[in-house]
């Protein structure tokens, strides 16, 4: 009977221990795994955040599986070192916090500007509190936004509750470790080429992820190639002799003797007067575009009637811009550069680099300095963002104004200087000049900047709109965006009828940086019209990036103005070039380059988007202009990376070096 009972007993503790041995090793079998599920885990979470959902997570997984697995080995990696220097899988969840923020930022960067968080919005981390002004109106919590943070805080949760369910011998956080930083030690240390990291940067927004991100970095500790050199020096070559043969070409007995008598005939000849040079007023008005051009929208008044009525008799058409709902500052110095920001590395942008590269970047006041004009540029908002004022400066500019600048009483609208104000300040500062020299003023507007919520004009917003393709918000949205557009109309026309009363010749470039970010109930007004099927740029046609990437412009003049074409494209990167050309100012080296190279085929050209000089677009350059965009890629780089050597007298003549 003792027997049987000490035999049971025995069983029964033997039983027992098998049970722990059992669970023992189930722990030990999960711990490793439930290790390995963390980064994929994150992974995951990070595009539901990014891209609000988790179905768009998982068809990026089947979609683009090597992307996945990069993101998934890079926070494998960081996951492991950590672990392996703690000890304690909670601490490394602590990694995960920081890619999940930035997936946060870029999921509402991607909602209001239509483009995802990308390392060169570093550069604008000093003005958080300005951008989150503008943003903050417009933020809405959708189920990811709220669902992300709480799985991943509620994985923190067990690993603290079973924290010695995960504590790890010294030999297995030795390997951990040691896998760990060996893995990051590579991936940041490898000696790829560019070749092997610029598809990875020009991939839509498929590749949105790590995997771009970190490419952007390799790329950007590159030095310059040296199939940039060899073209550079082709490309100098090639101007060198075009120029000597122009000068240099041999006359006949007839054309000396002719070019002697002209000589004479000068002698004796009166000194001719200076030429006639006009003021110029370059005007970037904030997102602006014809807004009557919105399908299944009708006004009950054209809330554009002068620019309407411009368009009949100047130059004027599609103004073909780089970016969608934000990013003036990127708009600005394509225009006054005329470089193509898109040969950039792609951690880089025109308004992020050092200060002292400016100084190099060719500019439109190397032309108007050499012709003894005065450069001033004004903005209706504060210097705070795109280090304006330090670039200006730089670029030649003689003068910069900002809002503190304007008078104590200025007129506000919608919390921003008012567009009419801009007009009044402009038409203050040429009357205040001293002298007659000729000036060039370049002038952006803040009234009609985002946010579009309702009310924001108050009660003075009688615009009347109907859609039925529209909600009450959305027609909200739309109406606040067409007050603020009537407004900067009636401020061109207040410009207009000044410089139209004026002796001398006045001529004013207006167009719109880029359109309007419209969005409401979480959703854009464009999609509400079927413009685009969605607000994910990475998700465009080619048609509808662009449609989505242009604006109008239009170019008065009180004088006779010699134009090509009443109705032409426009772009970012051509305009102010084409600017030059209707002044028939002399070009510098780096224009006549522009001008004999690039402007006979180019209008555009920005990731999945290439523009034609003849209005066409297609996806990727086309083979036969492969070679003119080599040398204008290498040039680009040249001025950014190099110090522009190959064009280096255009900042010798406008008094730069």
């Amino acid at each position: 009977m003792i027997k049987a009972v000490g035999g049971r007993i025995r069983a029964a503790v033997w039983e027992t221990e098998c049970m722990k041995l059992e669970k023992i090793k189930l722990r030990e079998a999960l711990r490793p795994a439930l290790l390995c599920l963390l980064p994929l885990l994150l992974v995951l979470l990070c595009r539901a955040l990014s891209r609000g959902g988790m179905e768009d997570a998982l068809g990026w997984l089947v979609r683009s599986p090597g992307a996945f697995l990069f993101d998934c080995a890079i926070f494998a990696a960081a996951l492991a070192a950590v672990y392996g220097a703690t000890g304690r899988a909670w601490a490394a969840w602590l990694v995960g916090v920081v890619p999940l923020t930035a997936n946060l930022i870029s999921h509402y960067k991607l909602m209001i500007n239509g483009s995802p968080l990308m390392p060169v919005d570093l550069a604008l981390a000093g003005q958080l509190g300005e951008i989150a002004g503008f943003a903050v109106p417009q933020l809405h919590i959708s189920f990811w936004v709220v669902a992300s943070p709480l799985i991943w805080v509620g994985v923190l949760a067990v690993l603290i509750w079973k924290r010695a369910f995960f504590a790890a011998k010294p030999v297995a956080r030795r390997v951990c470790g040691a896998t760990g930083a060996c893995a990051l030690l590579l991936l940041f240390a490898l000696p790829f080429g560019e070749a092997f990291y610029e598809p990875m940067t020009t991939a839509p927004s498929e590749q949105e992820t790590l995997l771009r991100l970190y490419a952007l970095y390799r790329e950007d500790m590159l030095p310059t190639q040296e199939e940039d050199r060899a073209v550079l020096d082709r490309i100098s070559l090639e101007t060198d002799t075009l120029e000597r043969q122009e000068t240099e070409e041999p006359k006949t007995e007839t054309e000396v003797n002719t070019q002697a008598d002209a000589l004479v005939a000068e002698e004796s000849a009166p000194e001719e007067k200076e030429p006639d040079r006009a003021t110029v007023i370059f005007l970037m008005s904030e997102s602006f575009f014809d807004l009557t051009r919105l399908p299944g929208v009708s006004f009950e008044e054209d809330p554009l009637p002068h620019f309407h009525e411009l368009q009949k008799t100047c130059p004027h058409g599609k103004f073909q811009t780089i970016t969608y709902a934000g990013g003036t500052g990127y708009v600005e110095m394509e225009v006054l550069t005329g470089l193509c920001s898109a040969f950039l590395r792609g951690a880089d942008d025109l308004t992020s680099l050092p200060d002292e590269i400016y100084y190099s970047l060719p500019c439109l006041t190397d032309v108007f300095d050499a012709e003894g004009y005065r450069e001033y540029f004004v903005h209706s908002y504060s210097d705070e963002l795109y280090n304006r004022r330090w670039i200006y400066h730089a670029l030649g500019f003689e003068e910069t104004y900002f809002d503190v600048d304007f008078p104590s009483d200025v007129e506000m609208k919608g919390g921003h200087i008012s567009d009419m104000a801009l007009s009044e300040k402009l038409i203050s500062l040429y009357e205040a000049r001293e002298d007659d020299a000729p000036l060039m003023f370049y002038a952006i507007s803040m009234e009609n900047h985002q946010p579009y919520t309702s009310g924001r004009f108050g009660k003075d917003n009688d615009i009347v709109l109907e859609s039925e393709l529209l909600n009450k918000k959305e027609r909200e949205c739309l109406r606040t965006y067409a007050y603020g557009a009537r407004d900067a109309d009636a401020a061109l026309k207040r410009l207009t009828d000044y410089f139209g009363g004026v002796d001398e010749k006045v001529m004013i470039v207006f167009w719109g940086d880029h359109l309007p970010n419209l969005i409401a109930s979480g959703k854009t007004v464009y999609e509400a019209l079927g413009c685009v099927d969605t607000s994910d740029t990475g998700e465009w046609s080619t048609e509808e990036l662009s449609e989505m990437l242009s604006t109008e412009y239009v170019i008065w003049t009180n004088y006779d103005l010699d134009a090509p074409e009443l109705e032409r494209a426009e772009s970012s990167t051509m305009l102010g070039f084409h600017t030059l050309k209707y002044l028939r100012l002399p070009l510098s080296r780096y224009y006549r380059w522009l001008e004999r190279r690039i402007d006979p085929f180019f209008l555009v050209y920005r990731s999945r988007l290439f523009g034609a000089s003849d209005g066409s677009f297609c996806t990727d350059i086309p083979d036969e202009y492969r070679e003119a965009m080599e040398e204008y890629r290498a040039v680009v780089r040249d001025f950014v990376y190099s110090g522009g050597s190959v064009f280096s007298h255009c900042r010798e003549e406008a008094g730069k070096q």
